[in-house]
């Protein structure tokens, strides 16, 4: 389980939870003295725990270029773009500008949280 997106991508404490049931389950299993309602209640933990795993498969965010507008009056361009990122795990962009071949500026882009 351990290995799996569900487990790995998850929030930290879902982690720890399910790792603290998992060690609870595997006392009780190796106890030879255990009760059946023991391990009944280890495995209504475990799997309660293993449910409650949310990691999901990161998906790599998409840039859309929607538009370019030059104004030769002031010597620049506006780009208006659309970004998706399905599973929230952009941590930066930055748009390089070439002139021909050339790179001759990187602009780290400002990201914009949804309210």
């Amino acid at each position: 389980m351990q290995t799996t997106v569900q487990y790995k991508n998850a929030d930290a404490d879902k982690k720890v939870a399910y790792t603290n049931e998992l060690t609870k389950a595997e006392g009780i299993l190796n106890n030879q003295t255990a009760t059946q309602v023991q391990v009944n209640q280890a495995f209504t933990s475990l799997t309660a725990s293993k449910t409650a795993l949310n990691g999901v498969p990161k998906v790599k965010p998409t840039v859309s270029i929607l538009s370019l507008t030059e104004n030769p009056e002031e010597k620049s361009v506006t780009v208006q773009y659309s970004l998706e990122d399905k599973t929230k795990s952009l941590r930066s962009a930055t748009a390089e500008l070439y002139k021909e071949t050339s790179l001759f500026a990187r602009l780290r882009l400002i990201m914009w949280q949804e309210v």
